[in-house]
């Protein structure tokens, strides 16, 4: 019963809610203490406060081998507060990577809303200790959303 009424609360704001938001971003990948930047794209559906999308990182480079390119799905939670947001979620790699030692990841993002449209988002995705390595992929992403 208890699962029953988790799962209704969380979507509840999914249904409650009149129309998506669709947000695309763009911008660099990089792992801290690392060499190697990539390229990272963002797709995002945004229905009352929740994201559903993917993301995709290009080839990278770490300890002198070349990662390949990877993507994947997202969930998070996100909540935004005048311009600045915050948020939290779980990502699923399509490969496992030697940034962050298999697939399911947490996701962090924080962001700054220049205007309606436009925003600029800090995403760091990790398996928070989990498993071996745990470099992180991280990006700093443009984005435009739009209904």
């Amino acid at each position: 019963m208890i699962r029953k009424l988790a799962v209704f609360y969380l979507l509840l704001p999914m249904t409650a809610a009149t129309a998506a938001e669709t947000v695309l971003e763009v911008g660099p990948a990089f792992m801290f203490r690392r060499p190697g930047i990539g390229m990272a794209a963002v797709w995002t559906e945004r229905v009352g406060g929740w994201d559903v999308g993917m993301m995709f990182v290009s080839p990278q480079h770490l300890h002198g081998q070349k990662l390949a390119a990877n993507a994947g799905l997202r969930l998070a939670r996100s909540v935004r507060c005048g311009r600045a947001e915050l948020g939290l979620g779980l990502g699923y790699w399509a490969h496992s990577s030697d940034s962050f030692g298999h697939r399911q990841v947490f996701e962090l993002t924080a962001g700054w809303h220049v205007s309606s449209r436009v925003a600029l988002r800090f995403r760091h995705y990790s398996n928070a200790g989990q498993a071996t390595p745990n470099v992180g992929q991280n990006m700093v992403t443009a984005s435009w959303s739009f209904q």
